[in-house]
């Protein structure tokens, strides 16, 4: 039986299609969703009360709709239970009372959020990925409920849970079909199905072909039930291809006067080549195969890729001293890739930051990709316990990458390094994929700081990872292990304030908010920021504030269900939809938190052992969390 922690409140885009027109009509909020026949469905809301009434039939069927008993209903929730007997998929649902009915969609896809290769455009054979609720059906659950109906053996199929292959085989041997998940691109008429790679209920990575003309498209998706009444639209997508010229033009180091495998200092021929590319406007840094010895730190112009033969056979080699550059590799603009190298050093303090000036635009365009990092301040010979210490102290503010901008992409890299940061990648549409990474005296990689994050298939060791700030993070198949250093979380969320907090004597007039005090913001305005009725009339919505002025805030959108005098408000920060996917923690302090601000997120099909579990907590502005089918063992 699935979990569903739905603390009270929160307000979707798939909110009630009928405002609230008639006072004490019902609205929903919210739903617990996917549920699955003989599985609670669970809303939250306004006005429903004891006579409440509930239809639902399926989506895209012309069958008349079927009265399901309610298990409970108050002013706040409803709950009612799908019948077991029926086949998994979209439903239609309308709630009734005698002030008035509701309307909602059941398990239909809900898209979230999308990115794509370009951040947010996609390139002609590039990618692009949808992430949200009921994107596709659970194969694994559905597999279970038919073979209960068909009386078959579940516990052999319940052993495939969260084993998307024998899952499927399963399928096979029954005879069964798993609901096929779909998206595609439409134009002028015409479509184009994207050929989808790894699905779930929470996110669908497809490809783009590559003969796919550039233009504008509208990108739509179905998760294989509803017919067609249950495609979805997701949002526009850009197509097109990536224009850098500038990548044709190499100089080599070499020719510049570097000398690989030697005892002499290449850093000269390293910058005479960065000086070259600034003058003519972008390049590629060529280090052919061998070991470069580096003094201080450089500045990297726009449009530079520093690009080495492998990250097994080109090694840049930072000699080790007491006051190491500031950082080896900075950019204030962004527009720099660096890949297919080694970077090594001693003590350091920042190995490649990316950060515009303050007041200055952020700076965007950054790939890192397949680079190994061995910052090992300790591993010299002859240390002694003072120079640990002072080396130690000195790693306090330290980071192997430390990137302040949009479209950041770390891919493929091994780092390894003392204490501190590993990866901080604060921005907008923001992939770190495939990388391992281990801190010897224990450390972070937090990513956030705006909206829009993948980040897939890594391997922490000795790391807390987590979100700092911002909206929408996908957090899949990772492993997180040996988080010793002060017993801290595997995950966890952070800055819940950044607002004024409680509103005082507040008054509501559309979208507008007066109220006594400051609206003050600790944070930049790219943060994302929402106001949340916490008590009284209209307790449970939400809204984002689109700006803070003096004694009042201005919302995207006035309140469904009417405030008053009674209502309580707290504007804030909110980490709101992140997903939480089949990871696996041990050995860790608490496994995955969401701390403070939590607002419509999931953990799902995650695992923890010998480690704290999973939780959501924190200000008292944790709302709408689902946890289903985690699994804590040892």
């Amino acid at each position: 039986m699935n979990l569903q922690i739905c603390a009270a409140l929160l307000l979707t885009p798939l909110a009630a299609l009928d405002a609230a027109e008639l006072p004490g009509k019902p609205v929903v909020f919210w739903s617990a969703e996917p549920v699955l026949p003989g599985e609670t469905a669970v809303f939250e809301g306004a006005g429903f009360s004891g006579d409440a009434k509930v239809e639902l039939s399926p989506l895209g069927s012309t069958e008349k709709a079927t009265s399901v008993p309610v298990l409970d209903a108050n002013e706040r929730s409803l709950r009612f239970m799908v019948p077991k007997d029926w086949a998994a998929g979209a439903y239609r649902c309308r709630v009734e009372t005698k002030s008035g009915a509701a309307k909602r969609l059941i398990n239909a896809p809900q898209p979230w959020w999308i990115q794509a290769d370009d951040g947010r455009q996609a390139t002609p054979g590039g990618w692009v990925r949808v992430c949200g609720r009921c994107l596709a059906l659970d194969p694994a659950k559905a597999a279970v409920r038919q073979a209960t109906k068909r009386s078959l053996n579940v516990a052999k199929l319940a052993k495939s849970f969260g084993d998307r292959p024998k899952v499927l085989a399963t399928f096979a041997t029954m005879g069964m079909k798993s609901p096929a998940a779909r998206l595609e691109l439409r134009r002028d008429g015409q479509s184009w199905a994207l050929p989808l790679g790894e699905t779930s209920t929470w996110s669908l990575d497809a490809g783009v072909p590559k003969d796919l003309s550039p233009g504008d498209y509208e990108l739509w998706t179905h998760n294989g039930t509803g017919g067609d009444a249950g495609w979805v639209h997701v949002d526009r997508l850009k197509i097109a291809a990536a224009n850098k010229p500038w990548l044709q033009r190499a100089f080599d180091v070499i020719e510049m006067g570097a000398t690989p495998d030697d005892d002499t200092d290449d850093s000269a021929a390293l910058q005479k080549a960065l000086d070259e590319i600034a003058v003519k406007g972008g390049g590629v840094v060529s280090f052919p195969r061998g070991r470069f010895l580096l003094t201080g730190g450089f500045v990297l112009p726009q449009n530079v890729v520093v690009r080495g033969a492998g990250t097994e056979l080109t090694h840049l080699v930072w000699a080790d001293t007491e006051t190491p550059p500031d950082a080896f590799f900075a950019s204030s603009e962004g527009g720099v890739g660096i890949e297919d190298l080694s970077l090594y050093a001693l003590n350091y303090r920042v190995g490649v930051r990316v950060k515009a000036p303050k007041d200055a635009a952020r700076a965007k365009n950054v790939c890192i990709r397949r680079v190994r990092v061995r910052f090992t301040a300790l591993s010299v010979k002859g240390l002694t316990l003072e120079a640990i210490r002072q080396r130690l102290e000195s790693l306090r503010g330290a980071a192997v990458f430390e990137i302040f901008a949009d479209n950041v992409q770390i891919i493929d890299c091994d780092l390894a390094w003392t204490k501190n940061i590993g990866f901080a990648a604060q921005g907008h549409d923001i992939v770190c994929r495939g990388n391992r990474a281990q801190a010897d005296e224990g450390g972070w990689c937090p990513v956030g700081g705006g909206r829009r994050a993948i980040v897939e298939h890594n391997d922490f060791n000795g790391v807390t990872t987590g979100i700092t700030r911002g909206a929408e993070v996908f957090f899949a198949h990772n492993r997180i292990a040996h988080v010793y250093h002060g017993f801290r979380e595997g995950f966890t969320t952070d800055g819940a304030f950044g607002g004024p907090g409680l509103l005082k004597d507040a008054k509501v007039t559309g979208r507008e908010i007066r109220h006594a005090g400051a609206s003050g913001r600790t944070e930049p305005p790219y943060i994302p920021a929402f106001v949340r009725v916490i008590s009284g009339a209209g307790a449970g919505q939400w809204r984002r504030v689109e700006r803070f002025e003096r004694d009042r805030l201005i919302m995207d959108r006035p309140f469904d269900v009417p405030v008053d005098a009674s209502s309580q408000f707290y504007a804030a920060n909110a980490m709101t939809r992140h997903i939480l996917f089949d990871n696996e923690w041990s050995d860790t302090g608490i496994a995955a938190q969401f701390y403070g601000g939590a607002l419509d997120c999931v953990m799902a099909g995650n695992r923890s052992a010998r480690s704290g579990g999973f939780r959501a907590w924190g200000n008292e502005t944790a709302w709408y969390v689902q946890m289903l089918d985690n699994h804590i063992t040892d």
